[in-house]
């Protein structure tokens, strides 16, 4: 039997964005943001940022690591093969960034699209991407600042 410990910058980055640390701070600025942007009072805010926030944090376990893969076998193949690229390169840290902020966003919306039958206009979805660009960003300085050994 062949054992192969493989790893790609998405699985390092939803490892973080998991921590409890994260976490907390992913909830107060989305609380903060939805006080602020949309129709919802505090306590609905409080309960949709823990809602929101724990669907996607069971969705993102799969969806995060499944986009690095599909971004390592075909945009990014062809991104390490021109620029003469491995795996842990800026181009696919940036686009599994980006993904990582996507898809939390597109799950958060959804969230309060069909459980708290609100309709999501373009400038929310924007709020919520703004709001998850500040989530991930946390978790991906946090492996600058701390790579895993």
């Amino acid at each position: 039997m062949i054992l192969a410990d493989v790893v790609w910058p998405s699985i390092l980055l939803v490892g973080r964005i998991l921590t409890w640390w994260s976490i907390a701070i992913g909830l107060i600025i989305e609380y903060f943001f939805l006080i602020k942007y949309f129709t919802f009072g505090w306590k609905k805010s409080l309960i949709a940022v823990l809602v929101m926030n724990a669907i996607s944090s069971l969705v993102g376990i799969v969806l995060i690591p499944a986009s690095g893969i599909l971004w390592e076998f075909s945009i990014g193949a062809l991104v390490n093969m021109v620029l003469d690229y491995g795996t842990f390169n800026p181009v696919t840290w940036g686009a599994s960034v980006l993904l990582a902020i996507l898809i939390n966003t597109i799950v958060e919306s959804s969230s309060l699209r069909y459980i708290f039958k609100h309709h999501i206009h373009f400038k929310e979805f924007s709020v919520l991407f703004i709001a998850n660009i500040f989530s991930v960003a946390t978790a991906f300085i946090s492996i600058i600042i701390s790579p895993p050994k």
